[in-house]
């Protein structure tokens, strides 16, 4: 009965749910251009770094994790999953009629892609296949939440 009326709700209001969805999605590409090309974790360093051994940074972090302040694990790991959640969810939301997992988390690993290419070029950051890795579990979380929150609002 509740999620009946929640649906109805949904239904009534779709047009402006979906106005501030977009000005949502706006503000969070703000967000992220500002974090990963501008923002107060970036290095700023005269020597280019990679690592395009998978999953040697993230092994770094977990087994060697008395050289690390539980911050800097945290922002590394965790924060590379939640931070690209919003873009898998708004990728789906944008695309949602075509809206499939493969072909949602295939615009978003080129999307990530071009995010990492784009802070080697610019020397802001490290070329990391495992941020690869990590932001795109988080995408297909976002993803997942998406299916999750349309199948249950639009059934």
């Amino acid at each position: 009965m509740i999620l009946k009326q929640f649906r109805n709700l949904l239904h009534q209001k779709k047009e402006q749910i979906l106005i501030g969805l977009y000005i949502f999605f706006f503000l969070y590409s703000c967000l992220m251009i500002w974090e990963v090309f501008i923002g107060p974790y970036r290095s700023y360093e005269s020597i280019r770094r990679y690592n395009l051994y998978p999953f040697k940074t993230i092994t770094e972090f977990l087994l060697n994790n008395g050289k690390y302040t539980f911050e800097v694990i945290f922002i590394n790991l965790i924060g590379n999953i939640i931070t690209f959640i919003p873009l898998g969810f708004f990728i789906s939301l944008l695309f949602r009629k075509s809206c499939k997992l493969l072909n949602t988390s295939l615009l978003c690993i080129f999307i990530i892609i071009c995010i990492e290419i784009g802070q080697f070029i610019l020397n802001v950051g490290v070329l990391d296949i495992d941020d690869i890795i990590l932001n795109t579990l988080g995408c297909i979380l976002g993803i997942t939440i998406y299916k999750l929150i349309s199948k249950l609002c639009c059934e």
